[in-house]
């Protein structure tokens, strides 16, 4: 439970009627308090939010205060001072414990003077105390250390390697089985050979090449385009062609 102290000349409260300002520094709270006189029509009134409420005043020497206080519109409650040869400060004059009043809700408290002058110093209100709440510490996660959690780093770069590898690997035997395969039909349809002794030779068949008899070229019996041997001299075989048949129109 923590309290809040009213000044009597803080501005929640409403002062209606006469009421003047005084105090005594030494004495008052904050030095300051205010007064008035019964009178009709003068009272104050103040709005709070608490449990619990008490005011606080002076008493003047010989002399017997009355005042009433009343809480939310509820039945009055009368304070009678007792007779005192001195002035008596900061006395409670009306007192409502802490917790009496429902928690969340605004009150209204009114003060009446009723006999002798009356000296408001000052009011001080109850209000539950709010649980500190302290804030929310979260702790980061960590993330657990390959090192020491059993864990183990897989490398990329070799599996890719090995990948790689493997496919080349593959390729090369398909090429040589493809490259056997072709080669044993071949066998099977049969490849000729060439030998240098001009004779083809084919499975199961052998044949002789034919061979061309070159026979020599005899030049003493052989006639040129002018109708001569080739011994002849090119000039006489012309000449001689042309004493045979003379040019058109010679006569």
């Amino acid at each position: 439970m923590s309290t809040i102290v009213i000044d009597d000349r803080d501005s929640s409260i409403q002062y209606t009627g006469s009421w003047s300002n005084g105090g005594n520094p030494d004495t008052d709270y904050e030095g300051t308090a205010t007064f008035t006189v019964p009178a009709p029509g003068t009272f104050l009134t103040l709005t709070f939010t608490g449990t619990g409420v008490t005011v606080w005043g002076n008493i003047l020497s010989k002399t017997v205060q009355i005042s009433t206080y009343a809480i939310d519109g509820g039945n009055a409650t009368t304070f009678t001072s007792t007779n005192a040869t001195n002035t008596r400060f900061s006395q409670p004059f009306f007192t409502v414990g802490g917790g009496t009043l429902s928690t969340g809700t605004t009150h209204t408290l009114v003060i009446t003077p009723v006999q002798a002058e009356l000296a408001i110093d000052m009011i001080t209100i109850n209000v539950p105390q709010t649980p500190s709440t302290s804030p929310t510490t979260t702790t980061p996660t960590e993330l657990p250390d390959p090192s020491t959690c059993g864990c183990s780093h897989v490398p990329i770069a070799p599996i890719i390697g090995a990948i790689i590898g493997g496919l080349g690997l593959v390729s090369i035997s398909l090429l040589i089985i493809i490259y056997l395969r072709r080669w044993r039909m071949l066998l099977e349809k049969g490849v000729p050979s060439i030998s240098t002794s001009n004779e083809v030779s084919v499975p199961g068949q052998v044949e002789q090449r034919e061979s061309t008899v070159m026979t020599p070229y005899d030049l003493s019996t052989a006639t040129t385009q002018f109708g001569t041997t080739a011994s002849e001299d090119h000039s006489t075989a012309w000449m001689r062609k042309r004493a045979a048949s003379p040019p058109p129109g010679y006569r």
